[in-house]
């Protein structure tokens, strides 16, 4: 990652029937305001009629509509530049889709369907419950930021994948596999759901890769009514109390628990965190980000942005981009200039990304986890156009290659 200049600025009742006027040149002078109103009446009574029949056909045809019109939606997509015909809806309009055709959401968010195929309808269903293990599905949010900003794999995927590896933007080095997926499936109503690692949730954004883990059919039948439905309530009655066991013993302390965390998460999250000085300054201005939902135009501008929000300056003591290709071998900072590290440095850390042509990330340094097996928290924009988080990273896998501090 080339440095930038430190200076650089960087979403009725029944009618009642009336006997018929005579015509008017019939009716005698005297009664031709008369007959007009019987008229008037009985066109007024009739359109009542109607509309009344009209509203009882409606409401007998209301599930055939529901899924006629679901079925519009999806047998006219043709690949992926279609599905934004879903991906318009707003999340409630989506989730209710899934409550009655369980799928729509694999569908609308995932590159499933090839370029040029229809989806067949009466097949749809079918062939979302049935993932074989190491299928790929790439995800795509693109035009909906509610979903981007919200959805998770475990509102997309069937109750039957119960573990995933997922592969940020693609790349196979940015790789995070599930140990547990809390929750039988999302269904937008707050609940912590989806797929976790001892990190914590695994969140996913366009781009990112999803392999499935091997399906369990035996599970997805076990929590289905007769009917078909998920059965939630037989789900929490056997499982709910090893999801919370799981979240209270194996996720590491300030594990994040949703993809878009509460105000009272992040103040969890960023309690403890001390810095001197402007480091403090940056720290509070992380944890504003946060809140705000600030997003980057890639990694070094959200944290250019942190730091312009903290009315910081970054002073470099330490950069080595000097080696060939994204993988920075021993050209790394040394044990001594990775002691003095405090919260609130600006760091680049050698991941080999694909993106970055010196394999490199930003990032601003909250404080060590495990300092002995150089474990830190960091705060970071995963990509373009994306929201800050917070993460794990192991700087022993992922060297530092660039140190500068606030003042």
């Amino acid at each position: 990652m080339t440095e930038k200049p430190e200076s650089q600025n960087k979403e009725p009742a029944d009618a009642k029937k009336e006997e018929p006027a005579l015509p008017e040149q019939s009716a005698p002078a005297d009664k031709t305001a008369e007959a007009t109103t019987v008229n008037d009446q009985a066109e007024t009574e009739a359109l009542a009629c109607t509309r009344k029949e009209m509203a009882e056909l409606l409401a007998s045809k209301d599930q055939e509509q529901d899924r006629e019109n679901v079925k519009n939606y999806i047998n006219t997509l043709e690949g992926v530049e279609k599905v934004e015909d879903l991906r318009t809806l707003s999340l409630e309009q989506l989730f209710k889709l899934e409550e009655k055709y369980e799928g729509v959401l694999f569908y609308a968010f995932t590159d499933f369907m090839d370029g040029g195929a229809k989806l067949d309808f009466p097949r749809w269903q079918e062939s979302y419950k049935s993932p074989r293990e190491g299928d790929k599905f790439q995800i795509n949010f693109l035009g909906n930021q509610a979903a981007y900003n919200e959805l998770g794999a475990g509102d997309i995927l069937p109750p039957s994948i119960r573990q995933i590896t997922v592969w940020e933007k693609g790349d196979s080095n940015r790789a995070r596999t599930s140990d547990r997926r809390i929750g039988l499936k999302g269904k937008n109503d707050g609940s912590v759901n989806g797929f976790f690692d001892t990190k914590g949730y695994i969140s996913i954004f366009t781009g990112d890769v999803m392999i499935i883990g091997a399906p369990q059919k035996e599970f997805d039948e076990k929590y289905r009514t007769a009917d078909g439905k998920l059965d939630y309530t037989k789900y929490n009655a056997d499982e709910s109390g090893k999801d919370t066991e799981f979240i209270k013993t194996k996720l590491e302390k300030g594990a994040i628990t949703k993809k878009q965390p509460s105000s009272e998460e992040i103040d969890d999250l960023m309690k403890g965190i001390e810095a001197e000085g402007k480091g403090q300054k940056v720290v509070d201005a992380v944890t504003a980000a946060l809140k705000e939902g600030m997003r980057g135009d890639h990694c070094w501008d959200w944290v250019n942005k942190v730091y312009k929000k903290a009315g910081a300056q970054n002073q470099r003591i330490y950069q080595d981009l000097s080696y060939p290709g994204k993988d920075c071998g021993d050209r790394h900072a040394s044990e001594s200039l990775m002691s003095k590290l405090r919260p609130g440095d600006w760091l680049y850390i050698n991941n080999k990304n694909k993106y970055d042509e010196n394999g490199c990330h930003s990032g601003i340094f909250l404080g060590w986890i495990n300092e002995d097996r150089q474990i830190a928290r960091m705060a970071s924009c995963p990509g373009a156009g994306k929201k800050g988080h917070v993460t794990r990273e192991n700087l022993k896998q992922k060297p530092v290659t660039y140190i500068s501090k606030p003042f």
